[in-house]
């Protein structure tokens, strides 16, 4: 099943709350997609919980990393000083992964799904 995967580091919420926006559609459109967005700071847990109901999240999940996982996770996918990355896999493989993504370039991203999974 195609996942789209978008790692928060230290991104802005405005530009995570375009992603977010743009994934949903995405989700909504294609129901064999799924995908979630993960911040890798647990300090912003409050936020985070405030976000999933102004964001309107109803296909992509919203969470957030315990700090004992951030480590190992951030050297598995390679955050590095990346603020945001996309991953997008299919069958447990990695077909593509983009750093520091503006919500504006999102679509690009989907429509490479969309045609990678045909």
């Amino acid at each position: 099943m195609p996942l789209i995967q978008i790692w928060v580091n230290g991104d802005a919420a405005e530009n995570v709350a375009g992603l977010a926006a743009k994934l949903e559609t995405t989700l909504n459109e294609n129901q064999k997609f799924r995908g979630f967005i993960v911040y890798t700071d647990e300090s912003l847990k409050q936020e985070i919980e405030k976000y999933a109901v102004d964001w309107k999240l109803e296909k992509a999940g919203l969470c957030y990393l315990s700090i004992s996982a951030k480590s190992q996770i951030s050297n598995a996918y390679k955050l590095g000083s990346a603020k945001n990355v996309v991953v997008i896999s299919d069958k447990k493989k990695v077909i593509a992964s983009f750093e520091n993504v503006p919500a504006g370039e999102f679509d690009k991203i989907a429509q490479q799904l969309k045609d990678t999974t045909k």
